[in-house]
C-alpha cells in the first residue's frame, strides 16, 4: 500500500503543478457592465426630471390675490378700473410664504395676473397694471417681492399668469397680436424675477364674453394653435430649465375638479380637462372594474354548475359536493334571469 500512496501523492503534486502554471498563462480581462443592476428599460412615456422635481414637492400653496380682492368676484370682466386696487396696507408675499411653511409646504404659486388681465407688476405690456393702482400701497411689485421671499426661506416658487385676458382689445381679434406683443411677453417679463421658478401656471379658461378694449362681446380661440404653445414651451425652458408649464403646454394638468381630490390612480395621460368629469370618470372605471370582476366570477360559478344542472345525477352529487349552495343559488339564477338584470343586480350581495 505505501507505494501506491506515494505515486498517488505524485500524480496530485504533478497536476496541482501543471494548473498553477495554466492559471499564469491565463490574463484577467476587466469588464465593465452597461447595466450592472438590471434595471429595466423605462416603459414610454417617462416623465422629465423637471417633472419629477415638480412631482416631489408634493405639498404646495396657491395665493389668489389680485384685482378680485378688491372686486369681491371669482373672475373680473376686464373693465376693472386700476384705481380700484388699492390695499389698505403694503402686501407682504414674505408672511404668506412662511405661514404656508410653517404648515408644511415646499412651495407656492402667485396669481399674478387672472382673466381680468390686471398685471401684479409694472408691465410694459399694458396700462392695466399696478402702474395706475388707486396708492402708493399698491405698487409693490407682487412677483419680485414673492420670488425674493421664496428664496430666502428656500422654497419653491412659480408664477399663475392667465392666458385668456378679457382687457386686452387684442385677445381673440383674428391676429395673433396678444400672444405676440402681450402673451408672450408678459412670460418673458416674469423670468426677470428668477430663472430657477418651478412651475408657471397657465390656467385653462379660454375666451368667452368681456371687456375686449371697451369691444364688450364674447371671443372664442382655439387653444391648442392659438398660444404658440410650441414657441410658448421653447422660451420658457430655454430660460428656467426646471419649469414645468401648468395647463397650457400640457406638462401638468388639473384633476378634474376643485375639491383638491383625485382618483387613487390617475395617470397624465390626457387634458384633464374634460368639464369637470375627470375625477368622476376616474370613479366611474374603478365601479366598472369592480363590476367586471364581480361579473367574471359569477360566469366561473356558472360554467361549473352549468355542468351540474345539465349532467348526471352522478355528476350532480359530486359537484354539488364541491360548491357551497349559496354560489348554485347565484349560478341558477344567472341561468334565469337576463343579462341586463345580472349587470344591475352583479355587485349587490346574493
Amino acid at each position: 500500500m505505501r507505494p501506491i500512496i506515494k505515486a498517488y501523492a505524485f500524480g496530485l503534486i504533478v497536476a496541482l503543478g501543471s494548473s498553477a502554471t495554466a492559471q499564469e498563462q491565463l490574463t484577467i480581462m476587466p469588464q465593465t457592465l452597461s447595466n450592472p443592476d438590471n434595471e429595466p428599460a423605462p416603459v414610454h412615456p417617462v416623465p422629465h426630471d423637471r417633472q419629477v422635481k415638480w412631482n416631489e414637492t408634493e405639498f404646495y400653496a396657491f395665493f389668489h390675490y389680485g384685482m378680485n380682492t378688491f372686486t369681491n368676484k371669482e373672475w373680473g370682466y376686464g373693465n376693472e378700473p386700476e384705481t380700484q386696487y388699492a390695499p389698505l396696507g403694503k402686501p407682504d408675499p414674505r408672511q404668506w410664504l412662511e405661514a404656508v411653511k410653517a404648515a408644511g409646504m415646499k412651495g407656492g404659486i402667485a396669481v399674478v395676473k387672472h382673466h381680468d388681465g390686471f398685471c401684479l407688476w409694472p408691465t410694459e405690456t399694458t396700462e392695466h397694471s399696478i402702474k395706475n393702482c388707486g396708492n402708493t400701497n399698491g405698487q409693490v411689485n407682487i412677483p419680485e417681492a414673492f420670488a425674493d421671499a421664496a428664496r430666502d426661506l428656500d422654497m419653491k416658487y412659480g408664477f399663475y399668469i392667465s392666458p385668456w385676458d378679457r382687457n386686452s382689445a387684442y385677445y381673440g381679434d383674428g391676429t395673433n397680436r396678444y400672444v405676440k406683443d402681450v402673451f408672450l411677453r408678459q412670460c418673458y417679463e416674469l423670468t426677470a424675477y428668477g430663472t430657477d421658478q418651478f412651475e408657471m401656471w397657465f390656467d385653462g379658461a379660454n375666451g368667452g364674453d368681456g371687456y375686449y378694449g371697451g369691444a364688450n362681446t364674447t371671443r372664442q380661440i382655439d387653444a391648442d394653435t392659438y398660444y404658440d404653445i410650441p414657441n410658448l414651451r421653447d422660451s420658457v425652458h430655454i430660460t428656467m430649465p426646471d419649469c414645468v408649464m401648468w395647463g397650457v403646454g400640457g406638462e401638468a394638468r388639473w384633476i378634474g375638479n376643485e375639491a383638491g381630490w383625485a382618483g387613487e390612480t390617475n395617470w397624465c395621460f390626457g387634458s384633464g380637462t374634460s368639464r369637470g368629469m375627470e375625477c368622476r370618470r376616474v370613479r366611474r372605471q374603478s365601479h366598472h372594474c369592480r363590476m367586471v370582476l364581480a361579473l367574471q366570477r359569477i360566469r366561473e360559478i356558472s360554467q361549473r354548475t352549468l355542468e351540474i344542472l345539465h349532467g348526471d345525477r352522478g355528476t350532480q352529487r359530486h359537484a354539488h359536493s364541491q360548491l357551497p349552495a349559496k354560489q348554485i343559488r347565484s349560478a341558477a339564477r344567472l341561468r334565469r334571469e337576463p343579462p341586463e338584470r345580472i349587470r344591475r343586480t352583479a355587485s349587490k350581495p346574493s
